[in-house]
């Protein structure tokens, strides 16, 4: 066991290269690992002139919460830290309350950073947090990605999370702040044998007796990683070079050049076009995409969008019944709707449909799914606004998974 040293943070934090001026944040629950993050992270963001925002979620999933959140609260301001608590409004279910506390967590933090311009999250997991991953992705049978772990940067939307201490033995962070004489709060709920990460927990003891260590499972995964981004490259490249990607919020894959590349492209090219067209990143498991590989070309549907053959190419597109509902908009106001930011300078409403005009080269089933804009002036009847050209002059609509060409 070696303590943390602010020496050894600050090459912890390389990777990471954050400009003076930059507006970052981190989630800190009040336990050792977060908190160790959150005081090593104050003084180097001090130092290189960068604003730091510590943030705490409170979930209302057990009674001292809120106690606790308030402590921290009372602690970081102390040290001149600023400091915000999330509350969650939304009811706790009843099981996956891993995964629930996990999405919202996310889903608070990341609406906090948008709404104050913060580019980069910071996250306590260490090299405990990475080894149970390995263990819980085992048991489920996953693949190069899932075994990978988590990734040191990644990106959520528009907000880059970091995890600094993702090679770091959670030991280290105890004896700095023990050092530091800091005491810490001790989740209950990291005990609790209901939750499946802490199952794993306590099987690292017999692994460490047998050899397996959490350094050494550390290290493997960081070759998996290494292994899953050239995947990943060549993925994104067969797509730049031969998928396209239609400003309509479709896409086009050509199914014998997709066929010639090895199994594992085919299953991770599916994958990219699911999230590039549904716009959500709901889990897909790997043996659903291996199933629908295998029955490919077919009229199939996985993730909220839908498979659809035709002679010019395998057409992917939003499952009609998973999209938007219709919604009405005034003029001048942006919103999101379905995949696309839409911007109209008229009165009206948008839903799915087809364009008044037909398109003999795309299925019937993917025109139903574009976006159908319709207005109405006053003492005239609703007209649609044809979307087979873009019509800047009554409305602007992006598809965000489109950048302008045939790229993701």
């Amino acid at each position: 066991m070696t303590a943390l040293s602010f020496h050894r943070f600050e090459t912890l934090m390389t990777p990471f290269s954050l400009a003076q001026g930059a507006r970052i944040a981190v989630g800190v629950s009040g336990g050792a690992d977060s908190l160790c993050l959150t005081l090593f992270l104050a003084q180097w963001a001090k130092e290189h002139h960068i604003s730091l925002t510590a943030l705490t979620v409170q979930h209302n999933l057990r009674k001292e919460a809120e106690q606790e959140a308030q402590h921290v609260h009372t602690f970081l301001t102390q040290k001149g830290i600023s400091h915000h608590i999330l509350f969650n409004h939304l009811p706790v279910p009843e099981t996956n309350i891993e995964s629930y506390a996990r999405r919202v967590r996310y889903q608070l933090m990341s609406a906090f950073c948008e709404e104050n311009k913060i580019s980069h999250l910071f996250l306590a997991h260490h090299a405990g947090d990475q080894g149970e991953t390995f263990l819980l992705r085992l048991s489920k049978s996953s693949g190069v990605k899932g075994l990978s772990g988590m990734r040191l940067q990644s990106q959520h939307h528009r907000l880059y999370l970091c995890r600094p201490f993702l090679f770091v033995p959670k030991s280290d962070l105890t004896a700095a702040l023990q050092k530091q004489k800091i005491s810490w709060a001790e989740d209950q709920m990291n005990h609790d044998e209901r939750f499946e990460r802490v199952k794993w927990r306590h099987f690292f003891p017999a692994l460490e007796a047998a050899g397996i260590r959490a350094s050494t499972i550390g290290e493997s995964m960081r070759r998996l990683s290494r292994a899953d981004e050239a995947l990943e490259k060549y993925t994104l490249d067969f797509i730049r070079q031969n998928v396209w990607i239609d400003f309509r919020g479709f896409a086009r894959l050509p199914v014998e050049l997709w066929r010639q590349t090895p199994d594992e492209i085919q299953l991770r090219v599916l994958h990219q076009l699911i999230l590039c067209i549904s716009q959500n990143d709901h889990f897909i498991s790997l043996k659903a995409l291996e199933n629908l590989c295998a029955d490919l070309p077919s009229d199939k549907t996985l993730g909220g969008c839908r498979f659809k053959p035709h002679k010019t190419g395998l057409y992917i597109c939003r499952e009609r019944c998973k999209m938007a509902s219709e919604k009405s908009f005034k003029a001048g106001t942006s919103f999101r709707w379905d995949r696309f930011i839409v911007t109209p300078f008229i009165d009206g409403f948008i839903r799915a449909g087809a364009p008044q005009k037909k398109i003999s080269t795309i299925p019937a089933a993917v025109q139903n799914t574009f976006p159908a804009v319709f207005m109405q002036k006053m003492l005239e009847k609703i007209t649609q606004i044809d979307y087979k050209e873009k019509n800047d002059s009554f409305v602007k609509i992006e598809f965000i998974g489109k950048n302008g060409d045939k790229s993701l």
